[in-house]
């Protein structure tokens, strides 16, 4: 169910072919108010008809006002955003419905607080999911090369599959943010060391708003490709590995002690091989 977190407005706004008389007519039965009510409906002023109720309430009420021929808006409780307006079509108010040009006014109409964006928003088995598309584009770059013939064909498509990762990088990171009422320009952080590690665990793993945000609504549930790659996978990973070091705790503590050992015997004979001058 829905999170209580909207309310409707009315702001006196008819739907074109309506006459405001007839408007106020319905809408007077609609709600069952006196004229009084229905003067301050038409006054010009934001009057909230209804507060704190679900998305799926909000709606009923935006079709029964769209129905009388009237015009109305749904807005977060905090003012941060508004959901988009349900099609005219669907109602019976004698249109044909919004042209593209009223649904690009209606995202600008909602005012600096929520900026017109591109960019929705993105659940956790999503991200993880393109994450783990960056990671196959990445390796096909390093592998690529060896089947191209030329400097100039190995440069080109490595640029090419560099900035498609790029892209899709920030597009994942981005759209996450915004599932956690962030910003998509503190993607930033991915190019500061060590913090980068804790920003993209935290990209990973943590869990977006409730209910619509200022970025938008809810992201759409992950498929089953997507829980696979960006949940079962990772999870059998974590597990695997956990009991491989829980099974093997000997040999790894026993490895771990000998790396020292090893590095101190094998890197100065590899250091003096690949720089002599440094043994004379």
């Amino acid at each position: 169910m829905d999170a209580k977190h909207y309310k409707v407005l009315f702001e006196g706004k008819i739907l074109p072919g309506n006459d405001e008389d007839s408007v106020k007519e319905r809408l007077k039965t609609l709600f069952h108010a006196d004229d009084s009510r229905i003067s301050r409906l038409f006054s010009g002023k934001s009057y909230a008809i209804r507060k704190n109720i679900s998305k799926k309430e909000a709606q009923k009420y935006e079709k029964a006002i769209m129905q009388a021929g009237g015009q109305c808006r749904i807005v977060a409780m905090d003012n941060s955003w508004e959901l988009e307006p349900i099609e005219e079509e669907q109602t019976k108010a004698g249109t044909s419905g919004k042209s593209l040009l009223t649904r690009i006014n209606s995202r600008f109409r909602k005012g600096s607080s929520e900026p017109f964006r591109l960019i929705g928003r993105m659940g956790r088995c999503q991200f993880n999911s393109l994450c783990w598309l960056i990671m196959v584009i990445e390796a096909v770059t390093f592998l690529l090369p060896m089947y191209l013939p030329t400097i100039q064909q190995i440069s080109t498509v490595t640029m090419g599959l560099h900035a498609l990762a790029l892209i899709v990088s920030v597009y994942a990171m981005t759209a996450r943010l915004h599932d956690l009422n962030r910003s998509g320009l503190q993607w930033l952080f991915v190019i500061i060391p060590i913090v980068n590690l804790m920003f993209m665990s935290w990209l990973a793993f943590a869990k977006g708003t409730n209910g619509g945000n200022a970025y938008g609504e809810p992201p759409a549930k992950p498929g089953l490709f997507a829980k696979l790659l960006g949940l079962y996978i990772p999870a059998g990973i974590v597990l695997v590995a956990a009991a491989g070091i829980y099974l093997y705790q000997d040999e790894l503590l026993n490895l771990i002690q000998q790396v020292p050992a090893r590095l101190s015997k094998e890197i100065p004979g590899e250091v003096g091989g690949y720089l002599p001058f440094l043994s004379l």
